[in-house]
């Protein structure tokens, strides 16, 4: 079988054994009640693949998101091995799945408010699902808008990680504890580390 990237835009068949967790706050980014702002453009997802593979490719991104899912495993004291701590294969088996997949640019809800990405599921069980929404940014700030396809590889690892158990998903929590057993001097959250690892510094921060 080719490895396409296939891209769900119709309403999936669920059968959720829990959501691992979710990536941001809203789910366009932007604010459009700021008189201020200027004008909010959505930028919608493409080229999902190339999106996470460049940031996997970033400095020791692959390795230390390597690591994590190891430790995260760990962590589990052999309740909840990891199937792979590679990303790509993740990606894979995730694209592949046949009551599940990746939906991209489609609202995601996380105990019933909007944000910007969920993972649930199980790959294993062959409806592991990652859903995420397009985001935005303003024509009079171009950064806010380049920004974005780096964001959007941020994270589809972000909820990948969150699929590499076997038995369930891992949680923000496990990850935390995690991250934090890896660089137990960083004192930050878990997406700090995946941006402080697979960005450029100019990009770890939020824009406007």
């Amino acid at each position: 079988m080719l490895d396409t990237e296939v891209i769900n835009t119709s309403e999936p068949r669920l059968t959720p054994t829990g959501v691992g967790g979710f990536f941001g706050g809203g789910d366009t980014g932007i604010n459009i009640d700021d008189p201020g702002a200027g004008e909010g453009v959505i930028v919608p997802i493409i080229n999902f693949k190339k999106l996470i593979g460049d940031r996997l490719a970033y400095g020791d991104c692959g390795a230390h998101i390597a690591r994590l899912i190891e430790k995260a495993a760990e962590l589990s004291g052999g309740k909840n091995d990891a199937i792979s701590t590679d990303v790509m294969t993740l990606y894979r088996m995730i694209n592949r799945q046949g009551r599940g997949g990746f939906f991209l640019n489609q609202a995601a809800v996380f105990e019933g408010k909007s944000v910007s990405a969920t993972a649930e599921g199980n790959i294993l069980t062959g409806n592991a699902k990652i859903t995420i929404n397009s985001k935005g940014g303003y024509r009079d700030n171009p950064a806010s808008i380049s920004r974005l396809p780096y964001d959007y590889g941020i994270a589809g690892i972000h909820e990948i990680v969150h699929l590499a158990g076997k038995n369930t998903t891992y949680s923000e929590e496990l990850l935390q504890r995690a991250a934090d057993a890896l660089e137990p001097n960083a004192k930050k959250d878990f997406e700090w580390g995946l941006r402080n690892h697979c960005l450029p510094p100019h990009l770890r921060g939020n824009v406007r």
